[in-house]
């Protein structure tokens, strides 16, 4: 990748002292991590994002209309709990064996159908889904996506010029989310997801309990998260999102397993 920040500054400088030159490339450094990444930047980001991970053979679009619809409706109520309702947010189902759920920037948010399987009620797949919103809403992969650009040179202010610069942009994005979060991000995660789902009237308890399926399914430390030194076991989640739901007083009841086990039948 072209560092054009570092070219411009070096072609800037002929006759200029070498201590000189050192203080007008760290400008440039901290100017460039000052830039803000626009709404319309993130939303072509995690647009192009989402497009690499439709096209890869093993995360394939799920397309039953019956589960794509009803997954896109529960998310949307939750995102427009959110902080930021105004995204663009798309829900997608891709058939996969993985018990997953992840999202990208922009409000391109991902399930899978294993996940769907393993869930009991709405009220988890609100939980699942307002957890990923929050992701979003709280730019937790925008900034990720922010420090690995200034990392590899890339400027901010050119995002949006080219469609190939979005999608370079798009490709890192991605591999940044399928790493994984901090600690911090996901306790946030965690935390604003019980808060927004019962906004929606859902049950806020529905995420810590798919959260336990995740559990006895994988392990309190499944192998995905152990790169991640600092993630947070599941049990260790599970107990600080029922703190959030006793500090917080969160009540909301509706739980419609019904309707859930009724729409998403087809991934059965």
């Amino acid at each position: 990748m072209r560092r054009w920040w570092t070219s411009l500054a070096l072609a800037g400088m002929v006759a200029v002292t070498p201590g000189c030159a050192q203080i007008l490339l760290g400008g440039l450094v901290a100017g460039q991590a000052l830039t803000p990444i626009t709404d319309e930047q993130e939303i072509a980001i995690g647009q192009s994002a989402a497009q690499e991970v439709l096209a890869d053979p093993k995360t394939p679009a799920y397309t039953n209309t019956q589960v794509t619809s009803y997954v896109q409706s529960v998310g949307s109520t939750v995102a427009q709990r959110s902080d930021r309702p105004g995204l663009p947010y798309r829900f997608h189902v891709i058939a996969s064996s993985e018990l997953n759920a992840f999202a990208l920037p922009g409000g391109q948010i991902f399930v899978t159908t294993a996940a769907l399987k393993a869930m009991q009620n709405e009220a988890e797949l609100a939980g699942v889904l307002a957890h990923e919103v929050t992701h979003v809403a709280h730019r937790h992969g925008i900034d990720q996506l922010r420090r690995a650009m200034l990392a590899q040179g890339i400027a901010i202010a050119a995002l949006g010029s080219t469609p190939a610069l979005a999608q370079q942009a798009g490709k890192i994005a991605l591999d940044l989310v399928l790493k994984g979060y901090s600690r911090t991000a996901e306790d946030d995660a965690d935390r604003y997801g019980a808060i927004f789902s019962n906004a929606a009237s859902y049950n806020p308890s529905g995420l810590p309990s798919f959260l336990n399926t995740l559990a006895t399914t994988l392990g309190d430390t499944p192998k995905a998260f152990e790169p991640l030194s600092d993630h947070p076991i599941i049990s260790e989640r599970v107990k600080r999102i029922e703190q959030v739901i006793a500090e917080q007083r969160l009540s909301a009841a509706q739980v419609n397993a019904e309707t859930f086990l009724s729409q998403t039948q087809p991934v059965r």
